[in-house]
């Protein structure tokens, strides 16, 4: 090539996309092994693998571990270790930890109980299709003002496009 520049250049390319292909493939088969042990009931190796998954900003991973806090599994139960990561994935746009988030808030487990806060992250949780989020909004206590239910909308667009705009890095 008349380039060597030009040459070194492509090359580092090819590498860092054959890495990034083989580090997302190698992710992908730890989640898969991550998610097979917690469904045997092993949730030793499963906190084993999810962990530094969640670490690295694997949504599923922090979801899989916030499940395991919250239901004590594999790990001493912990609200707020539950809360920190349905928030991390529920930030980066996964709809069940937002719902599960919004439960959070309307237990008050590991957060203030706060409706309000629930319903914003229930909102968003539906608008991202979680099954039954629509239900849960509907079907929840109506004791919210008009000046309320204006400020929970604008909570829940605040959180939608802020985790839109995270999922999307």
């Amino acid at each position: 090539m008349k380039y060597p520049f030009l040459q070194w250049a492509c090359q580092s390319v090819s590498i860092v996309v054959f890495l990034s292909v083989f580090i997302s493939g190698a992710a992908a088969s730890s989640l898969t092994e991550a998610s097979r042990a917690y469904a045997d009931g092993d949730f030793k190796t499963a906190v084993e693998i999810f962990s530094p998954l969640a670490k690295q900003g694997d949504a599923s991973a922090q979801f899989y571990l916030a499940e395991m806090h919250l239901q004590g599994t594999g790990v001493p139960q912990d609200y707020h270790q539950a809360v920190k990561f349905y928030r991390l994935a529920a930030e980066q746009g996964l709809a069940r930890a937002q719902y599960c988030l919004g439960e959070m808030y309307a237990k008050g487990q590991g957060v203030a109980k706060s409706f309000e806060e629930a319903y914003a992250w229930w909102i968003v949780a539906a608008m991202n299709g979680v099954e039954g989020g629509l239900e849960t909004l509907a079907s929840g206590p109506k004791q919210f003002s008009k000046k309320e239910v204006k400020k929970i909308r604008q909570n829940a667009q605040l959180i939608w496009e802020r985790t839109t705009l995270i999922a999307q890095r």
